[in-house]
């Protein structure tokens, strides 16, 4: 993700909204760095072929209330990762 794109800035703002109405964030690699330079805390999870507890469990598990999932590229991996994280 570009930091200077108009997308990455929306994604931006929905995070500092989400966690000022006291969400706990989660994401994976990626996500969740740019959630902590921008001062905010994130539980950091695999993705799904990269161990456990990953994006589906915490899902599964009830940790999360509501999920965000980007396809960045059109990459088959992260396609596949959206296809486990809808169902």
């Amino acid at each position: 993700m570009a930091a200077g794109t108009a997308p990455a800035k929306r994604e931006q703002v929905e995070h500092h909204l989400l966690h000022a109405a006291g969400c706990p964030l989660f994401a994976t690699e990626g996500t969740a760095a740019m959630i902590r330079e921008l001062g905010m805390p994130v539980t950091e999870v695999t993705k799904i072929l990269e161990g456990h507890p990953n994006v589906v469990d915490v899902i599964r598990d009830g940790s999360v209330g509501a999920v965000i999932n980007t396809l960045e590229g059109g990459r088959a991996d992260v396609r596949r990762d959206g296809f486990h994280i809808r169902r």
